[in-house]
């Protein structure tokens, strides 16, 4: 048996690869010169325990290999981050004569890695793939993260070659993985680096390609989003205009509710905001939180753009015993007991501080003053009635905002966000502000209510508990 870098006792056991693993990579001669010294170094450990023989598939060096398999390198060792073979790495690299070394010395084709992956996974051309399929590789491996390989191939390869391969294969485009994204929602999904594209001529042949071959342009993934709107999030107009001319709908709402014109004008891209208006989006679309575009809207000129058709539309205040009922529909707060604040307690708090609380939050402690399970804590939020007295008011809040002389800060979010209300008795439910540690020195007001600001935190929960069940 090969010697295991984890229980050989000739090295010891840094976390960073050796000028052996150097190179493995880089250089063939001064490798043959480390080995003819002394033959143990292949199998010396590295950067989380890789060996020269990952190093060297990993660089698509097939000189580098050649030696470390005549030296007695395992074609089967597994590094210790993600469990990868030097198969793996080599089909990355997309080095054929690598792929051909290792699996005439005896490689497993379908080892899977520590995320349940085989290295056809990671194939970039056309003939690596081919190969891989001719030495016996699995076509229908499901990996542990719940994804086959020609969507991972649509989200991070992003190859037509490779692509072309598996639509010959009769996989089904519509599939939605466990994991991930259905392979259009793959290819709009992605954050993309200016070096990753220049054109979008590849991304485009691609969405064409799926498309052609049945992609359904209205399919929602596992999160409830289509792929225009991914399209829309991660700011790549070339695909939305794509997928409009392919036939999607600039109205198809998410699992929230949003559209793509929210994640638009969300993202201050005026020029998808325009886009999506042309093909007919609905400025006045609300989602589950009763925000339409235009509310959300960040950017002084996308909303000069949608003003001419908005139309305001009045939110219903929701009452507690509605926002109570709504919680309890969620399963983990299906049994949960509120731990609830007396009266006393309240006006003992309102003395203390010296602060007049509306007859709304009064009503808010009285029903979570306590706490509700996991409600708003699971989210990191600060609330309880023992925190008012260090959170409500704190003379440090001025580096941050420029806040009226009556505010009172009743919600803490992981000591960067916090929301207020004026207490100046004139209202019994008053708006909700919140400001930020950022470089933003104004608040916003984020609810016209407190008891709507709870709700928003219902919707939040609703929405989370709908994507654990998915």
């Amino acid at each position: 048996m090969p010697n295991d870098p984890k229980i050989n006792p000739h090295f010891p056991q840094p976390n960073a690869d050796q000028p052996v693993h150097d190179a493995a990579g880089n250089d063939p001669a001064e490798l043959e010169r480390l080995l003819n010294a002394d033959p143990a170094r292949r199998d010396e450990p590295g950067w989380f325990g890789r060996l020269p023989i990952h190093a060297a598939a990993d660089k698509g060096n097939a000189a580098s290999l050649q030696l470390l398999l005549a030296s007695g390198a395992s074609a089967v060792a597994k590094e210790g981050l993600h469990q990868q073979t030097p198969l793996h790495f080599a089909v990355g690299a997309d080095s054929l004569a690598c792929v051909n070394l290792l699996l005439q010395a005896g490689s497993d084709v379908n080892a899977t890695d520590a995320r349940g992956e085989t290295p056809i996974f990671y194939a970039q051309s056309r003939s690596v793939i081919e190969r891989l399929a001719d030495a016996g590789a699995k076509l229908d491996v499901y990996s542990d993260r719940g994804q086959y390989a020609f969507q991972y191939c649509a989200a991070y390869i992003r190859s037509i070659e490779v692509m072309q391969f598996w639509l010959e294969h009769r996989v089904d485009l519509n599939h939605c993985p466990n994991f991930g994204w259905p392979a259009l929602n793959a290819l709009c999904g992605m954050v993309y680096t200016p070096s990753e594209v220049n054109d979008y001529k590849r991304e485009l042949a691609l969405l064409d390609l799926f498309v052609e071959h049945g992609a359904n342009v209205s399919l929602l993934d596992k999160c409830g989003n289509s792929a225009l709107f991914d399209a829309c999030i991660n700011r790549h107009f070339p695909l939305a205009d794509r997928l409009l001319q392919r036939g999607a709908d600039p109205n198809q709402s998410c699992r929230s509710g949003d559209t793509p014109l929210h994640a638009a004008v969300f993202r201050k891209h005026e020029e998808l905001a325009r886009l999506l208006l042309d093909h007919g989006a609905d400025v006045n679309a609300l989602n589950r939180h009763h925000q339409t575009p235009f509310d959300i809207c960040p950017d002084d000129s996308i909303r000069l753009l949608l003003t001419s058709q908005h139309r305001p539309v009045e939110r219903p205040t929701p009452t507690p015993e509605e926002c109570i009922e709504r919680l309890r529909m969620i399963p983990r707060f299906r049994h949960t007991v509120a731990e609830t604040c007396t009266e006393e307690e309240i006006s003992g708090l309102e003395r203390q501080l010296g602060v007049p609380f509306p007859s709304a939050y009064r009503r808010f402690l009285t029903l979570f003053g306590q706490g509700f399970g996991d409600f708003m804590t699971s989210d990191r939020w600060t609330f309880q009635l023992n925190d008012l007295p260090e959170i409500g008011r704190d003379a440090e809040y001025d580096e941050y905002c420029d806040l009226p002389d009556n505010y009172f800060v009743f919600a803490d979010r992981s000591g960067c966000f916090w929301v207020y209300f004026i207490a100046d008795g004139k209202s019994d439910d008053p708006p909700v502000f919140a400001f930020s540690d950022g470089q933003e020195r104004e608040a916003r007001r984020i609810a016209e209510s407190i008891w709507q600001f709870v709700e928003s935190l219902v919707v939040d929960y609703e929405l989370w508990s709908e994507n654990e069940i998915e």
